[in-house]
């Protein structure tokens, strides 16, 4: 299972077109964008709390980390201001993390990372700002979080992945291709919803000569393919290996008949192998994510 998840995860980059490099996706960072503006990454801090941790040095809180090009690689620090500013002075406390694949980013991939604080911290007027950059690499973003001991008292939230049987009803028009056939996706995904963003995504991006230099009807084709084989993907097979919707063959035909040379090594087509799962390309991680926010942003 641990397999299948992180080839999901590979596999969920070839939608998430982003500018920049490397950046924190949650807490919900000032910009979403990945910036090496120190010391936050650019954006404008917020004014409200994203998200609420757990003060308490026993207990660990999740936070996620994206890779988006290979320059964007290093380990993670994370760093808290308590009185809420955004300098340099501010950031007083580092906080312990750790990776849950058990090392540090280094590859193009979505990272789960626990971060504890010690326990006893406070924040000046409620509000914390959480830094978390690369030194390695220089990529920065911040956070507004709150602290409050009764979110150690919660149960920590994990994105699980689970199996849907689609099912006409289900309403997957886009991607009609899996209607009667299980698919692994995030607990709670509404599968009609899901299906009508990843046709939107489709929509932008064809439009969109950074992402598709040639649009045609036969480039159309493909691309449906491919991001519907990475929106949906299939539950495993018996022996446990993923299975595919595509071949490497339709993968390749697709950067080549869209003429598509921006972020073109954001698409391993290698993954696919045979077709069966064979010659796959592993990214350390856990949990998806990502596959849930297919945004393209230039």
């Amino acid at each position: 299972m641990r397999l299948l998840i992180s080839c999901i995860l590979i596999l969920s980059i070839l939608v998430n077109f982003i500018s920049g490099h490397a950046v924190l996706v949650s807490p919900t960072p000032f910009s979403t964008n990945p910036s090496k503006t120190r010391q936050c990454g650019g954006g404008s801090k917020q004014t409200v709390a994203q998200i609420t941790w757990c003060p308490n040095s026993s207990k660990t809180n999740r936070a996620t980390w994206k890779i988006v090009v290979g320059d964007g690689a290093g380990a993670v620090t994370f760093k808290l201001a308590t009185n809420g500013g955004t300098t340099e002075a501010d950031f007083t406390t580092t906080l312990t993390s750790k990776v849950l694949s058990g090392s540090d980013p280094k590859e193009v991939g979505t990272y789960y990372m626990d971060v504890t604080v010690p326990t006893g911290t406070t924040c000046t007027n409620d509000i914390c700002t959480l830094q978390a950059y690369t030194e390695s690499s220089g990529w920065y973003s911040c956070s507004s979080i709150k602290l409050d001991s009764a979110a150690c008292d919660k149960a920590q939230e994990e994105t699980a992945l689970v199996e849907y049987s689609v099912k006409v009803s289900d309403k997957v028009k886009f991607c009609d291709q899996v209607t009667n056939k299980v698919v692994l996706l995030p607990a709670g995904t509404n599968l009609g919803e899901y299906d009508q963003e990843t046709q939107g995504v489709f929509k932008n991006n064809m439009l969109n000569p950074l992402v598709i230099g040639q649009n045609s009807s036969q480039c159309g084709n493909l691309y449906e393919k491919v991001l519907c084989d990475v929106s949906f993907p299939l539950a495993p097979g018996s022996d446990g290996k993923p299975v595919y919707q595509v071949t490497q063959k339709q993968c390749e035909d697709f950067i080549d008949i869209c003429n598509v040379v921006s972020h073109v090594d954001l698409y391993p087509c290698s993954i696919y192998g045979d077709g069966n799962g064979s010659n796959l390309i592993i990214i350390p991680t856990l949990l998806i994510i990502s596959i849930l926010s297919l945004i393209l942003v230039f």
